[in-house]
C-alpha cells in the first residue's frame, strides 16, 4: 500500500543532511536554515507530497509486483498491514509527514488463475 515518493522524501532528506554538512556556516545558521525548511515542507498540503495511490502485490511464483487497485485510501506511508486468514487490515499510516489517518481499511485476498 502506497508510501512516499522517493523524489520528494529523498530531497527533503538531502536538504536537512546538506545544511548538517555544511562546514561554511555555523550551528546556529545551520538551526536557522533546518527550522525554516521544516517550517516549510511540514506545512504543505496532502497533495504535495504525492504518496503512492497504488495497492500492489508480488507473485511470488512469477517474482512480479501487480497494481490491482489504485486509489487515495491507500497513500499512506508508514501503515500497519496485519492478517487474519484471507482478510487484510491496513491500520492508519501517514496522509503527509506528521499527519496520521484514524482510517482503518479491510480487504479480503482472492486468488484467481
Amino acid at each position: 500500500f502506497g508510501g512516499v515518493n522517493h523524489a520528494i522524501f529523498l530531497d527533503a532528506v538531502t536538504t536537512q543532511y546538506n545544511i548538517g554538512n555544511d562546514t561554511t556556516i555555523s550551528a546556529e545558521e545551520k538551526s536557522r536554515l533546518n527550522l525554516e525548511f521544516s517550517k516549510n515542507y511540514m506545512t504543505q498540503p496532502i497533495e504535495y507530497y504525492k504518496f503512492n495511490p497504488e495497492c500492489r502485490i508480488f507473485d511470488t511464483f512469477t517474482g512480479e509486483w501487480e497494481t490491482i487497485e489504485v486509489t487515495p485510501y491507500t497513500a499512506r506511508a508508514g501503515a500497519t498491514l496485519a492478517f487474519s486468514g484471507k482478510t487484510f487490515y491496513a491500520v492508519q499510516g501517514e496522509l503527509k509527514p506528521g499527519v496520521r489517518t484514524p482510517v482503518t481499511i479491510k480487504g479480503e485476498i482472492k486468488y484467481e488463475k
